[in-house]
């Protein structure tokens, strides 16, 4: 089931050994790797739904984290993992269905995904979500501190980031619709960098924290001033943070500051 290029989880951990970041590199599961492109094959329009008893254990989850989070939750539609495998091509293809974020954050767990499990979301709400890491003209990679969120408050994130969103990442046409994760690349980096525009994207890896996040390296025509400047505001974020790309500044910046899973993990696989 997992499609992991041969020798990939090798060189991740031997890199993150070199950052001084070993164990927490160890917190995230390497899914796939080795892909050039993704494709989301289909989407069952029939929500997520848990056994009742499962189903009352979500429902006071979200009660509790309402008054904890107080205007800072929303319900928003996902799409959950239930299936994907790398095709003859190396199209990394998903078969998702209908979530939402009360179903994840009442079922949301770091154990590792167990990939014989079929479905793979049997037990708990799998959301796809995508991270760039976003590399600048004069080569800088753009960060942002998490503020105002859930998790992970106070923790270097990717910029642009975000989750799969069935309602908004679909295009539509006289002969049909299909579910894009360009869209949700292009929305993201809209919203959080003031652009939609890049020069280069590589896809690095599927990595799993508490949710498959799909990892992208994007090359943008942008200084790390002019980003600065037309970046948009975003209450997720308190402050950008800018990382000379190269492998001593990402190691300080490593030690300088907290990195989320899928952060610290996005960017050795952008190294490697």
């Amino acid at each position: 089931m997992t499609e992991i290029e041969k020798g990939y989880v090798e060189r991740y951990l031997k890199m993150a050994k070199e950052l001084e970041v070993l164990e927490q590199a160890k917190e995230v599961q390497i899914l796939a790797s080795g892909f050039n492109g993704v494709r989301i094959a289909d989407l069952y329009p029939r929500k997520h739904k848990f056994p009742k008893t499962q189903m009352d254990k979500i429902a006071q989850t979200w009660k509790k984290a309402e008054k904890e989070h107080k205007g800072v939750l929303w319900n928003g539609p996902l799409a959950s993992v239930m299936n994907f495998k790398i095709d003859e091509y190396k199209i990394l293809e998903f078969i998702l269905r209908k979530s939402d974020f009360r179903l994840y954050l009442g079922t949301r767990s770091k154990q590792p995904i167990r990939t014989a499990l079929k479905p793979l979301d049997k037990e708990r709400s799998l959301p796809l979500s995508f991270g760039a890491v976003t590399i600048t003209s004069d080569n800088f990679i753009v960060l942002g501190i998490r503020e105002k969120t859930e998790a992970y408050k106070g923790e270097a994130d990717l910029r642009a980031s975000g989750y799969f969103d069935p309602e908004q990442d679909i295009i539509k046409t006289d002969i049909g619709a299909e579910y894009s994760v360009e869209l949700l690349i292009l929305r993201e980096s809209y919203e959080e960098l003031g652009t939609e525009i890049y020069i280069a994207k590589r896809y690095l890896a599927l990595i799993q924290d508490a949710q498959p996040l799909l990892s992208v390296e994007i090359k943008i025509p942008f200084s790390k001033e002019q980003i600065g400047k037309i970046a948009k505001g975003s209450d997720e974020h308190s402050e950008s943070v800018f990382v000379e790309n190269n492998f001593e500044a990402i190691k300080t910046a490593f030690q300088e500051y907290k990195f989320t899973p899928h952060t610290l993990s996005a960017i050795i696989c952008h190294l490697l």
